[in-house]
């Protein structure tokens, strides 16, 4: 591969999100790729970088699905909500369902570990 098909590659990267059709779209397969981020380390970085950036576009793109008067309700929100799943899964730490965990219950490990031990010595 060279380096211009390469640039293409990313810039559909970039745009769209999509790196499967990109690959398809440009004729590129899978295993050439591979091949050419091992001649070309850097290559592999900017490919991590623009697959990022076109979920990224992808994520403000869900503003305009949403706002599009033209989609029916149910349609939009099955759109809507595939959408938003696969960036969850996608950049968890960005989109992805926030946790929080509050612990609020104490223990005397000492009287529990008394307890134990008049269980196991009478």
């Amino acid at each position: 591969m060279d380096a211009a098909k390469f640039n293409a590659l990313i810039a559909d990267i970039t745009a769209h999100g999509n790196a499967s059709k990109a690959l398809r779209d440009n004729k590129i397969a899978r295993s050439v790729l591979y091949d050419f981020f091992k001649s070309a380390p850097e290559a592999a970085d900017r490919y991590a970088r623009a697959k990022r950036d076109g979920i990224e576009a992808e994520a403000e793109k869900l503003i305009d699905l949403a706002d599009n008067k033209s989609i029916a309700a149910d349609d939009k929100r099955i759109r809507v909500d595939v959408r938003k799943f696969l960036l969850a899964k996608l950049l968890p730490k960005v989109y992805g369902d926030r946790v929080e965990l509050e612990h609020t219950a104490s223990a005397d490990f000492a009287q529990i570990l008394q307890a134990a031990r008049k269980r196991i010595d009478p």
